[in-house]
């Protein structure tokens, strides 16, 4: 008893501090609330907690914790997601989709070959729906970690003996001079956006630019599963136009998408809450226990053979790179 005891007042000391802690870093992070009002409401927020559980009684000692916290999710909850901001030049146009019959038409697919670059390409880009046949599931490691990375999808294009590629990228849509962070991702501080863009735009230029480890793993479908995955992106980024939503750092992020994506196709495929779709660097792991990645190696073999950062940043003025990259793998 004295054990079940102690569990119980453990568990309750860690939901009570877990509570604590997110309100304070809520008034720190929350989109509402000006920088130095932020700070005030924060100090509120540790000194009435701690003032109350060590003077008050019973449900004062309460009080003094659920009224902060209350009030911080209250703030959350008004906040609401615009499209109409002052966005980064890169991100300032959502991609529109549209699909009559078998015809495929992109607008507003990005090209921007250098992120120094002032002005930012965007192209209109056709095909037939039958020509998109494959999809690779690209993993860019951020800042040499291996939990903490980037999830991506490269869609194959065949023309005849022609083939072409085209990225989606899931990405919080920065204002002017915003910057990511983590816990501003929990607080509502970041719209979501579908990013459609050239190969040159996403892979490419990453590849050359950062010192990220980027894999290129084949997905394991078949034409007509990859046709139904790119209609299911499309849609969810054409509804983001009309409807947008918070990025979330934990439940609406680029891997967390991806997976509600597979799962639109094969229900229950991917489990939301498998702690490797908390930390997308291992997401690549996830899908190849999953048996969704395209290779007979095993998963560490597979790593160094998808890696394509070194292979692009020794040859990146090749004008075939995409199939380059993609025909060394075979």
């Amino acid at each position: 008893m004295r054990v079940l005891l102690f569990a119980r007042r453990g568990l309750l000391v860690m939901l009570l501090g877990g509570a604590w802690l997110w309100s304070i870093t809520g008034a720190v992070y929350s989109p509402l609330l000006p920088a130095p009002l932020a700070l005030i409401v924060a100090l509120v927020c540790l000194v009435v907690p701690a003032w109350s559980w060590r003077r008050a009684n019973g449900r004062w000692r309460a009080a003094g914790l659920l009224v902060p916290l209350l009030g911080i999710l209250a703030l959350l909850l008004l906040a609401r997601p615009q499209t109409d901001r002052r966005w980064e030049s890169e991100q300032k146009r959502m991609p529109q989709v549209e699909v009559v019959g078998h015809h495929v038409l992109i607008k507003g697919m990005r090209d921007l070959r250098r992120t120094s670059d002032p002005l930012v390409d965007y192209v209109n880009y056709s095909c037939r729906l039958d020509q998109i046949r494959s999809v690779w599931f690209g993993v860019e490691r951020l800042g040499g970690s291996k939990l903490v990375a980037h999830t991506f999808l490269a869609f194959g294009v065949e023309r005849g003996e022609q083939r072409e590629y085209f990225n989606v990228s899931i990405e919080i849509r920065r204002e002017e001079g915003e910057v990511f962070s983590l816990p501003g991702g929990l607080y509502r501080n970041f719209e979501l956006m579908y990013v459609f863009a050239s190969e040159q735009d996403i892979l490419i230029r990453r590849a050359i630019e950062e010192e990220d480890v980027i894999y290129l793993f084949p997905v394991r479908a078949t034409p007509g599963t990859v046709q139904r995955l790119f209609l299911d992106v499309s849609a969810r980024a054409n509804r983001l136009r009309r409807e947008p939503e918070f990025y979330n750092t934990l439940t609406n992020n680029c891997t967390s998408n991806i997976a509600a994506h597979v799962n639109r196709l094969a229900p229950r495929t991917v489990n939301p809450l498998d702690p490797r779709m908390v930390f997308p660097g291992l997401a690549d792991r996830l899908l190849f226990d999953l048996g969704l990645l395209d290779t007979d190696l095993d998963l560490e073999s597979a790593r160094r053979h998808f890696r394509v950062d070194q292979q692009i940043k020794a040859s990146p003025d090749r004008a075939d790179i995409s199939n380059w990259i993609r025909q060394s793998q075979e």
